[in-house]
């Protein structure tokens, strides 16, 4: 299902979900991802990612199975990658995706409006 421009409410805080896909690409960098994040205004970090994950009960169920990212969130050590929220086995839990891997359409971005 395409997400894009999907627009959810958890507590206090709305967020839109945007695709940094374009027009006919099936995936990019992680690196191109970050900087299309950036040019998108698209660049959540820790404090949303904390915020949606200790919310997660209030997430809808339309984001199973999406990979949210927050670009912000940088390791800080190599290699490059960035914090990423992923419903596996009926929760949303923490993981860290490589920058250097290429992403897809079930990686999505948010960002507050």
């Amino acid at each position: 299902m395409d997400l894009d421009n999907f627009t959810f409410t958890v507590g206090n805080r709305t967020y839109e979900s945007i695709s940094f896909l374009r027009k006919d690409e099936k995936s990019v960098s992680g690196h191109i991802m970050t900087k299309r994040a950036d040019e998108m205004n698209a660049k959540l970090g820790k404090d949303d990612g904390q915020y949606l994950l200790d919310n997660q009960h209030l997430l809808p169920s339309t984001l199973q199975g999406k990979v949210l990212v927050f670009p912000s969130w940088i390791h800080p050590n190599p290699p490059d990658s960035v914090k990423c929220i992923i419903y596996p086995h009926n929760q949303w839990v923490w993981d860290w995706f490589l920058l250097d891997y290429l992403w897809d359409k079930e990686r999505i971005l948010l960002r507050r409006k």
